[in-house]
């Protein structure tokens, strides 16, 4: 056989080795063995929850008692339930706001039994029939609540309440907290309606709670007014009272739109901003249904810069529920 034959001869073969290779079947790679663990009670501890692992879903098989809302409470540890966090927000990423952070519903579960903190008390988020860890209460402020909540343990209850996510998104870590009472209000029946931010009335006049600092915009056009007041309205401590009512805006970008005003007396010394104007617009309102003047207690501050400015002592979120509509859904 002359070498042009061989040559041919070869060809041949590897041609055929490539027409065999292509209709064969591929081989079947070997089935995966899943592994199934048995699913949590809500009132175990696991040993590996305070970690980075995946996140640990627990079956809720115990009755929720709804506690009073009235009051914020933060959660610490949220770091180390990153994605247990996630996955109650649904991957979701939270305002800057509180109106933009993400509703959700909370357990309260105590953990007599906890190695690190006996006191301490575990807070996961009802995630379809299940619930995930997403932090605990702080070691000084758990030791005040776990008492309240270990008789609803042995009568196998949990306290629920609602709660925000905030954060998440590129580099940010989730975080959480909860609307929930002081520990002695706990089982209290919150106050509803306008009446919870109602610290006194009478017929003619509503004084609003004070619970927060809101700063007025506009009192550049009043430092006469306010230079008068300034003695008998500097004390934080001991504030002096604004009357709010409503307004056109004059100027600006929501000129001739509606807006809250500030006044001591008859005299107008600012405006809330827009935000707190929605906010606090559907309480204004109702107040003015009544036939009464809404006061709100302020002090007056000084800035070298800014002249007097004015500090509102306000009601908090008069427009976030004292049940969430969300709450039961």
């Amino acid at each position: 056989m002359n070498r042009q034959n061989q040559f041919a001869d070869v060809t041949d073969t590897c041609e055929q080795t490539r027409r065999n290779a292509a209709h064969r079947r591929p081989r079947p790679e070997p089935p995966t063995q899943v592994v199934v663990a048995p699913k949590p009670q809500l009132f175990e501890y696991s040993q590996n929850d305070y970690d980075s692992n995946p996140p640990r879903l627990s079956a809720i098989d115990v009755d929720p008692v709804d506690v009073s809302d009235d009051g914020r409470l933060g959660v610490v540890g949220e770091s180390h339930y990153q994605q247990g966090l996630k996955l109650a927000s649904g991957g979701h990423v939270a305002g800057y706001d509180l109106d933009s952070h993400l509703p959700a519903i909370a357990l309260m579960v105590p953990e007599p039994s906890n190695p690190f903190d006996n006191s301490a008390v575990r807070i996961d988020v009802v995630h379809g029939g299940r619930s995930v860890t997403v932090g605990y209460l702080a070691r000084e402020v758990a030791r005040h609540y776990q008492p309240h909540l270990l008789p609803l343990r042995q009568q196998n209850r949990v306290a629920r309440c609602p709660a925000r996510i905030t954060g998440g998104g590129s580099g940010k870590y989730y975080g959480i907290y909860l609307h929930v009472a002081a520990p002695s209000r706990l089982f209290a029946a919150a106050v509803t309606g306008p009446e919870a931010s109602f610290a006194s009335s009478t017929q003619d006049l509503i004084r609003l709670n004070a619970d927060w600092f809101c700063t007025v915009t506009k009192e550049e056009a009043h430092q006469d007014v306010l230079a008068r007041c300034a003695d008998h309205c500097s004390d934080i401590e001991q504030p002096g009272e604004f009357v709010l009512d409503f307004c056109l805006a004059a100027k600006g970008k929501y000129r001739g739109e509606r807006v809250i005003e500030v006044r001591i007396g008859p005299d107008r010394v600012g405006e809330l901003t827009m935000a707190m104007t929605n906010r606090y617009s559907l309480l204004l309102d109702l107040i003015h249904q009544r036939g009464a003047v809404a006061l709100a207690h302020g002090h007056i501050e000084q800035d070298d810069r800014r002249g007097y400015q004015v500090v509102l002592h306000m009601p908090r979120d008069p427009a976030r529920p004292r049940r969430p509509e969300w709450f039961d859904a």
